[in-house]
């Protein structure tokens, strides 16, 4: 997936992944990639899209419950 150190993460709605790296937040997403030799069906891999630089702990707010 990465070669960051990955901590705390969520998902999202099962499309997104929110982890908090040292010094970083980052968002990956799936997405479909063709096979490695070309003989077969696709396959979902996460790709990394986004990424702030920024400090600090993660919190998921899904409606007035904070995780």
């Amino acid at each position: 997936m990465t070669e960051l150190d990955l901590g705390q993460m969520f998902l999202i709605y099962n499309k997104a992944l929110v982890a908090r790296s040292s010094g970083d937040i980052v968002f990956f997403r799936r997405e479909e990639v063709e096979a490695e030799n070309g003989i077969g069906p696709p396959v979902k891999k996460w790709k990394l899209y986004h990424q702030i630089q920024a400090r600090g702990f993660l919190y998921y707010i899904k409606g007035n419950i904070r995780i």
